[in-house]
């Protein structure tokens, strides 16, 4: 008599489904760890050359003007380099 019961081999279907859950849930993690839902992407500074593009003035109208306190203030970096936020 053999008492040893067959031992039952997984389905490879099942295999295959539990694979799919396991790595839709680590996907979902490095999701949320990259991208965390209540993160917000903030806008960059704008060149000289950019903002007045998007002003549609020339680079010279856009720097006199904040030289005659006209206009907005920029900021100033190292060499003098000008950047303007959208604010």
């Amino acid at each position: 008599m053999n008492v040893l019961a067959p031992v039952s081999k997984p389905l490879f279907d099942d295999t295959i489904l539990a694979q799919g859950r396991e790595i839709s849930r680590k996907l979902n993690q490095l999701r949320f760890e990259t991208f965390p839902p209540n993160a917000r992407k903030t806008l960059r500074q704008f060149s000289l050359g950019e903002a007045a593009y998007f002003l549609g003035v020339s680079t010279s109208n856009l720097k006199k003007l904040h030289l005659e306190g006209k206009g907005v203030e920029p900021t100033i970096h190292a060499g003098g380099r000008r950047t303007y936020s959208a604010e």
